[in-house]
């Protein structure tokens, strides 16, 4: 059910697009739909948070900041993470370039929602016959049981709610849908201050481990199935290959050899994670669970 972003009412008439209760209007932009809510499109935060990201995806659209490939190859991982989705409606929250969404699209599914903040990556999908496109906030999703499985990659550290973002997880999902979320990997957060150079406003805002995912979900109405670690590179060996000049000689070494066997660098992420964990350290982890309860609204 597509429900009001603003008030979460089911009162939504989708021929309009007026909410029956509080009267939130939905906006129709270049044939894309607008799920913005009234806060989204007025304060000054949202409007700062939406431009940041709107200017990363334009950049990204022209010359991405992340090699293609390496992410070509992570959607490969969460596609097969996911497993069948053969005839299920799907949505993909935090679309970004689309390579997961492509990904999806080869294994079946009735169809696909796409979700961003960031107008210029949706604007691809729209008059796509098996994607329907959403500009919409993923802490205000405008969804209410209305999806078998749910797959967010690279969002909740960007988020600024986390307790939202989860509660909308939780409540677009049918009984027993499943949800797959790629989040950063113990990430040194100090990356994203202006004082160590970040120049943009907003970046990552939080890291996760195992536990603080298990934490996460459980409390929102999950269940876990199973964690993946991922985002393997031979650019960022395993730490203790860097902590003496030999090790270090020893790596470089071994570097060479590794990509010898590599078409590209970026197919390191493909390999079976126990292996590549020996020698290169995880940069994502994938957490993938089963909704078995439903949260109460307030």
């Amino acid at each position: 059910m597509i429900i009001c972003p603003n008030c979460s009412s089911s009162r939504l008439d989708l021929d309009s697009g007026r909410c029956g209760d509080c009267g939130w209007q939905r906006l129709v932009e270049g044939g894309l739909s607008n799920y913005l809510t009234d806060q989204d499109r007025s304060s000054d935060l949202s409007e700062k948070y939406v431009g940041n990201y709107e200017r990363l995806a334009i950049k990204n659209l022209e010359a991405s900041n992340i090699d293609r490939r390496f992410l070509k190859n992570q959607a490969k991982n969460v596609a097969s993470y996911v497993g069948d989705v053969t005839g299920a409606v799907v949505c993909d929250l935090g679309i970004g370039q689309g390579f997961l969404c492509d990904e999806l699209l080869r294994k079946n599914p009735e169809r696909v929602v796409a979700v961003d903040v960031s107008r210029s990556y949706l604007s691809r999908f729209v008059g796509h016959s098996r994607v329907d496109p959403f500009l919409a906030n993923a802490e205000f999703l405008p969804f209410r049981n209305e999806f078998d499985v749910l797959v967010s990659t690279d969002v909740m550290e960007h988020v600024i709610n986390v307790g939202s973002f989860l509660f909308c997880v939780n409540r677009a999902l049918k009984a027993d849908g499943i949800a797959a979320i790629r989040v950063p990997y113990r990430e040194a957060l100090l990356n994203y201050s202006p004082h160590a150079g970040y120049g943009h406003l907003f970046g990552h805002l939080r890291s996760f481990n195992e536990d603080i995912l298990k934490t996460y979900l459980e409390q929102a109405g999950f269940r876990i199935k199973s964690m993946h670690l991922d985002g393997y590179s031979p650019g960022t060996p395993q730490p203790y290959l860097y902590s003496t000049d030999r090790r270090k000689a020893i790596y470089h070494r071994l570097f060479k050899v590794m990509n010898r066997y590599l078409e590209h660098p970026a197919d390191a992420t493909l390999w079976n994670s126990r292996l590549a964990r020996l020698v290169m350290r995880p940069a994502e982890i994938v957490v993938v669970a089963r909704k078995i309860t439903d949260l109460v609204e307030r």
